[in-house]
């Protein structure tokens, strides 16, 4: 894996708005699970002083998220992640 040694994997933002936007809330928790797990580069999308405590948690589980060891992804039947978080293994299936 070369993330995180040559370059930044730079995935795109990922969005915990409400207002102007047409993911539905699946949509956006995938993208920013991908995010996080996949990418180095951590952006939002969003104006954060229009944050609910729901999106400030949202958020923070992002970024708690975003340092996982990630072991391995397969793309068998949907996205499959298996990583490592807080001393334990860990898989997420998304699509």
């Amino acid at each position: 894996e070369l993330n995180g040694r040559i370059f930044g994997n730079d995935p795109d933002v990922f969005f915990l708005r409400e207002d102007n936007i047409k993911l539905k809330e699946e949509q956006k928790d995938a993208l920013m699970k991908l995010d996080a797990l996949l990418g180095n580069v951590f952006m939002i999308s969003d104006d954060p002083g229009k944050y609910t405590d729901k999106m400030i948690e949202k958020y923070k589980e992002a970024r708690h998220l975003s340092e996982a060891k990630v072991l391995h992804v397969s793309n068998d039947n949907g996205i499959a992640i298996e990583y490592e978080l807080d001393g334990r293994r860990k898989e997420i299936r998304l699509f």
